[in-house]
């Protein structure tokens, strides 16, 4: 048998292998696509802040971190799918993957508007609206009523 055949089989075994992975995820794509989706924006708009607002070199280091990120998350909900599929649950499966996902999507969403807010300047109305979504989002406004600072007090006993 030529090297060159030898090849083309593990090319062929591969990529049939990739196939039926991506079948056998079919129901938890949309979550794997919208979280890898939100991981390429975050990256996007980490670096950009990185560069242009705070001034760094891009750093081998941070993405490398966040490259293992996503293959963390995509590997939790792959996992969470097939660890529920294989115990007989593939309906509950899926209302804990999608919980999985909107709790990542709502942290990564957090992260890329606070570095959205750096990028844009203070009392423009585009501020106003993202600074406005990240106040709501991080739960800002509970801060301002007095039972959170009783809890707070109690909590840092």
């Amino acid at each position: 048998m030529k090297m060159e055949s030898i090849f083309d089989a593990i090319r062929v075994i591969f990529i049939t292998s990739l196939a039926a992975l991506a079948a056998y995820l079919d129901p938890v794509s949309g979550a794997l696509q919208s979280i890898l989706g939100l991981l390429l924006i975050n990256f996007i708009v980490g670096l950009f802040t990185g560069l242009i607002v705070e001034d760094e070199s891009f750093s081998f280091k941070k993405f490398k971190a966040a490259v293992c990120e996503g293959a963390f998350f995509l590997g939790l909900i792959s996992f969470t799918f097939y660890l529920g599929e294989r115990n007989g649950n593939a309906t509950e499966t899926l209302y804990c993957v999608s919980a999985i996902t909107y709790i990542i999507i709502y942290c990564y969403s957090v992260n890329v508007l606070k570095n959205v807010r750096m990028w844009l300047t203070k009392g423009s109305p585009s501020f106003s609206a993202v600074d406005m979504i990240y106040y709501i989002l991080t739960i800002e406004f509970v801060k301002k009523f007095p039972a959170f600072d009783k809890f707070k007090q109690t909590e840092n006993k």
